[in-house]
Order: C-alpha cells, then sequence, then structure tokens
C-alpha cells in the first residue's frame, strides 16, 4: 500500500501520464497550471513571485517521496552544447510499478492532469517559463480563453434570440 500524499500523488500521476518530464521547472509549471487552468487544487503552495514565474520548492520533497516509494527515477543526462559548453538535464522517469499503480484520484483530477500534460508536453521549461511570465506575470489572456468565452458568449445570446430553443438556435447558426 502507497504512503502518500495529495501533492505526491499528483506529481507521480503527472509522471505517469508522461513517462519522463525534463526538468523541476516544468513539472512544477505543469502542477500550477493544474490548479491555475483546470481549477483543481493539487496540495501545493505555488509562488507567482519566483524568478521564474510559479514554481513550488515542495517538489523537491516529493520527487523524494516517490523515489523512496520506487515510484520514479530520477536521472541526470550530461551532454555538450552547440559551443562546446556542458549541458545537465534533470529527468524525472516513471518506473513499472508507478506505470502498474491506479493513483487514488478522481476521474476529472485524471483528465485535468491528461490534458494539462498534452497542452505543455511539447514545451521546454523555458517556453513554459516565458509564457507564465507574459499571461500570469504580465496579465495578458491567452487567445484560446479568449475564444472559448466569445464562442460562449455569441452562443447565449443566440439561444436568448430564440427563447431557450436550443434546437432553433442551432439551426440559425448552422444557415
Amino acid at each position: 500500500m502507497l504512503n502518500l500524499n495529495r501533492k505526491a500523488i499528483f506529481l507521480a500521476q503527472l509522471i505517469r501520464e508522461a513517462g519522463r518530464i525534463e526538468g523541476e521547472k516544468k513539472l512544477a509549471k505543469m502542477l500550477c497550471y493544474i490548479e491555475k487552468e483546470r481549477n483543481i487544487k493539487t496540495g501545493f503552495q505555488f509562488n507567482k513571485n519566483y524568478a521564474h514565474g510559479h514554481y513550488t520548492f515542495e517538489i523537491k520533497e516529493e520527487t523524494a517521496k516517490l523515489q523512496n516509494e520506487k515510484l520514479i527515477e530520477f536521472v541526470e543526462e550530461h551532454s555538450t552544447g552547440y559551443w562546446g559548453e556542458p549541458i545537465k538535464k534533470h529527468i524525472f522517469k516513471a518506473t513499472q510499478k508507478l506505470k502498474n499503480t491506479d493513483l487514488p484520484l478522481t476521474p476529472a483530477e485524471k483528465r485535468a492532469v491528461h490534458s494539462i500534460y498534452r497542452e505543455y508536453a511539447p514545451f521546454s521549461g523555458n517556453q513554459i517559463e516565458h509564457y507564465d511570465h507574459e499571461v500570469y506575470r504580465h496579465g495578458k489572456m491567452r487567445a484560446d480563453i479568449e475564444f472559448k468565452r466569445h464562442t460562449i458568449q455569441n452562443t447565449q445570446k443566440l439561444i436568448n434570440k430564440h427563447k431557450g430553443n436550443e434546437k432553433a438556435a442551432l439551426a440559425e447558426w448552422l444557415s
């Protein structure tokens, strides 16, 4: 039986979803966005004024717990950059034990983790940091959120125009 708190469970689910994630920064951002963009409480406390944007130092403690439970592996990969500079990457990998474990999260919580991972997986920690600064520190709005808000408003206006008759509103929208 696993002895994990809520924070460790969310962190484990995120790493399980990914299979492997590069860097604490990327982990912290994705966990933060599960809260900010999906309204699911993970238990982490995020400092929004950290130099890299939203971050939590609790990740170090929780990843250590997951390593002790043999649910994740931590690997440092070393390589050489274009100019000969050393590059060190911190990789968090899901173990087979984690892949075989059903973590105690609700279906909505698992969907939130899945959707955040899918949305942010293609980006590096630095790219996500830039996004964090633009959207959350400088107050710019995400284009997809603006589009959703605009679409919902237009849909509601159309339904109101047809006095709640959604079929008539849909027929007008399709014409």
